[in-house]
């Protein structure tokens, strides 16, 4: 069994391995893991480009984690939100429902680098804002308080299942 300090090396390697990328190449590979109890780590490289491609590749995911019994689940790439207190929150996402606009639509979004880190009993996002100019992944935020497509998998997949 994969000891929970393993998957913590393994998230904070993630996170180096996403700035020095970055840094390197301009951008992010979209990529999901997906870890196995006895350690096997699954990569599926994730680029979609639309909101259709998007949906499937989040289906994906979470029949990966459910097929293989995934202890722990990694997302990573780049996308657009709007920082907005939580008050605001629930707002913004009725707007959304209602009028169907992306973040990407919006003068007030920012972009930004992602990984979503998760096990059966937690979530947490990593957020990097991103300078382009530097080609650098700065100020990073971390999030346990987390709304998104690509949160909360492991744990719908264990209440599903139970």
């Amino acid at each position: 069994m994969i000891k929970t300090e393993e998957i913590n090396r393994i998230k904070q390697v993630n996170l180096e391995m996403m700035k020095q990328h970055f840094k390197k190449d301009g951008k992010l590979f979209p990529v999901i893991m997906a870890i196995e109890s006895n350690g096997k780590i699954t990569y599926v490289g994730t680029p979609y480009t639309n909101q259709e491609e998007k949906m499937k590749t989040l289906q994906y995911a979470k029949e990966l984690c459910k097929k293989i019994n995934a202890v722990a689940f990694f997302m990573i790439n780049e996308a657009w939100i709007r920082k907005v207190t939580p008050e605001q929150f629930k707002q913004y996402q009725e707007e959304f429902k209602r009028t169907g606009k992306r973040v990407s639509e919006y003068g007030d979004r920012q972009e930004v680098a992602i990984m979503v880190f998760e096990t059966r009993t937690s979530t947490m996002m990593y957020k990097f804002d991103i300078d382009r100019q530097k080609n650098e992944l700065v100020n990073m935020e971390c999030t346990t308080q987390n709304e998104g497509d690509f949160c909360k998998i492991l744990c719908e997949i264990q209440t599903n299942t139970n």
